[in-house]
């Protein structure tokens, strides 16, 4: 039994999720800091986790990345 080296329809459709995830990430730790911190707090999420307010770290912005990654990745797949 040999695989294929050529790249079907679903895998294609895989591989630009992935990559527009990536993409979407890398250009998510770009954004500045103040921004995300005036939308934590004009939008109330600073009152319900307090951990989003002002000011954000490293690891919030790692981790909004990520979030915007995964986002990414859902809506390209679907």
């Amino acid at each position: 039994m040999q695989l294929s080296r050529t790249m079907n329809g679903q895998m294609r459709a895989l591989a630009m999720a992935i990559g527009g995830a990536i993409v979407t990430s890398v250009i998510a730790m770009f954004i500045p800091v103040g921004i995300f911190e005036n939308i934590t707090g004009s939008t109330g999420i600073s009152e319900l986790i307090p951990a989003t307010g002002a000011p954000l770290g490293d690891t919030a912005r790692a981790l909004i990345a990520f979030g915007f990654g995964v986002l990414a990745f859902l809506l390209f797949a679907a």
